[in-house]
């Protein structure tokens, strides 16, 4: 697993919209970013990824992914 061991940096940029509160400007963006690992474990795809939010002094928030495929 430590040969097909892959790193990676990401970002992530939306808009939002709150339909319902018309005292809210249209557009609102968000964004974050993070790091990320993958590799097979015992034959199958595992994936860790790690993003925070918008700012690095907000808390992060931590993902573990399992798949067949």
């Amino acid at each position: 697993s430590i040969n097909q061991l892959q790193l990676g940096l990401f970002s992530d940029i939306a808009t939002v919209r709150e339909t319902w509160d018309e005292t809210k400007p249209p557009n609102d963006w968000v964004w974050s970013y993070g790091i990320s690992a993958r590799t097979n474990l015992a034959g199958y795809p595992i994936r860790f990824d790690m993003a925070w939010p918008g700012a690095f002094n907000k808390k992060p928030v931590w993902y573990l992914s399992l798949s067949l495929r």
